[in-house]
């Protein structure tokens, strides 16, 4: 349990959530989107607008275990349709000119990955 809360407390994630507070937009905001002819709903775990650009930022957290940077690469490349989606509900709902960026934040590693299409790139 100390492990587990020590973790917790020097996360980097979590730092930056908290930086991000008044830029929050929601949290487990219901969405529905339809996407070649077939609806998908959904929550987004947060939406914040990026206070260095003014993008909005899709975000999925994920509790996958990761043991290496390839199973990182791998479990992130299999939520870009998810991500497509879920961006895709964004922008129709806030007709923004740039579309939103999508990130899964893995929290067992305590790392962002930000999916690209097609490729994707770790912060």
């Amino acid at each position: 349990f100390r492990r587990r809360l020590e973790a917790l407390r020097t996360s980097e994630l979590l730092h930056k959530l908290d930086a991000l507070a008044e830029n929050v937009l929601g949290r487990e905001v219901p969405i529905l989107v339809n996407m070649d002819g077939t609806e998908v709903h959904g929550s987004l775990d947060l939406l914040y607008r990026d206070p260095k650009n003014g993008q909005l930022v899709v975000v999925d957290f994920k509790t996958d275990q990761i043991e290496d940077e390839p199973t990182l690469i791998e479990r992130a490349l299999c939520y870009g349709d998810q991500g497509q989606a879920y961006c895709a509900a964004v922008a129709g709902a806030f007709q923004e000119d740039v579309p939103p960026r999508f990130e899964l934040w893995f929290l067992s590693v305590d790392r962002i990955v930000e999916i690209l299409n097609p490729t994707i790139s770790s912060n």
